[in-house]
């Protein structure tokens, strides 16, 4: 839980920055869809510890 939360956070910046200087600005169609796959890829890294945190304190 400990590690995927720490991966999450730095990937969540990147996320940030390349939606809003890349994707955004450009706005080219294969710069979006390469940017939708990492956005499911962060979410699911991210979704790990939120979802074992949640599991674990009802279960505690």
């Amino acid at each position: 839980m400990a590690v995927t939360g720490a991966a999450a956070l730095p990937l969540m910046v990147i996320h940030l920055g390349w939606a809003a200087i890349i994707v955004l600005l450009r706005n080219r169609e294969a710069e979006e869809k390469s940017f939708h796959k990492f956005f499911l890829l962060v979410w699911g890294i991210w979704l790990i510890p939120n979802l074992t945190g949640a599991i674990g304190t009802n279960l505690g």
